[in-house]
């Protein structure tokens, strides 16, 4: 299999430039750069485009990393679905704290796992046609004319993209669930032995935003943190007794709820 590095990508481009969609989509890269027909594990990116162009050779993305540049015939959605299938934490533990955070349940899924944070940008979340940026791997970010943004990254790679009109209202809801994120794994690191001044974060966009939301930190606590684990576990209770599969097992019990939540509450006692 071919490979490009993100090197080679931006020399062919011309190192210096700032990339814009419309470059991306120039008929000459779908020559030059490798194409991946595998459903990969994308382990980290800085970006997945959406390409837009319907083309003989079937690319439906455009994934940009550090380490590799190649175009896929699977969709972002499928890339990033199939990461978080393979992966420790998955988007239920994000929908599950932005209900605890009481966040606005009509603003479309990001993923954000503490320093780690990829934010759809056009589109939804849920749809096939979504870019995806690495805010974790973005140091500044510059409003151009318009709906777009230039995000610069840590590696070199600077790209000019178009977003949604709320995305400063997303961008700062993601922040403060990056900054809450961190402050419950401190308190995790304490419970295992492990002293939470001794992990080094890479300074990004996101970490450039903590000051703002350092009084949320009261928000966090142990006691809060458990009922956040409580609502997750609710709510994969009510996912299997109202899916429509588990129906048969669910009617057997008058309050199926009820018994399935004292029986997890059961399996974190001594009891």
């Amino acid at each position: 299999m071919k490979h490009m590095t993100l090197v080679e990508f931006r020399q062919l481009l011309g190192r210096d430039q700032v990339i814009t969609t419309r470059t991306l989509l120039q008929a000459c890269l779908r020559r030059a750069v490798p194409l991946h027909h595998e459903l990969e594990f994308v382990d980290d990116f800085d970006v997945l485009i959406n390409y837009r162009l319907v083309n003989p050779q079937g690319i439906k993305t455009l994934v940009i990393s550090t380490d590799t540049v190649y175009f896929s015939t699977y969709s972002t959605k499928s890339l990033l679905q199939y990461r978080m299938a393979n992966s420790i934490l998955d988007v239920s533990v994000i929908r599950r704290l932005k209900q605890h955070l009481e966040l606005p349940h009509n603003r479309e899924l990001s993923l954000c796992f503490g320093n780690w944070c990829a934010m759809h940008l056009s589109g939804v979340s849920s749809s096939k046609s979504a870019d995806w940026v690495a805010l974790h791997h973005v140091y500044h970010l510059t409003k151009v004319a318009g709906r777009e943004v230039e995000f610069d990254f840590t590696d070199g790679l600077r790209i000019v993209l178009p977003v949604r009109a709320d995305f400063q209202h997303r961008f700062e809801d993601l922040c403060l669930m990056s900054v809450l994120e961190l402050r419950a794994f401190e308190y995790l690191c304490r419970e295992i032995g492990v002293d939470p001044q001794q992990l080094t974060l890479s300074m990004n966009v996101l970490r450039q935003q903590d000051d703002l939301y350092r009084q949320w930190h009261q928000h966090v606590t142990v006691f809060r943190i458990g009922q956040y684990l409580q609502l997750f576990q609710r709510g994969v209770v009510q996912s299997i007794c109202h899916d429509e599969s588990y129906e048969p097992v669910t009617q057997t019990f008058e309050d199926s709820e009820s018994y399935f939540i004292c029986k997890m509450k059961r399996w974190r006692s001594f009891n």
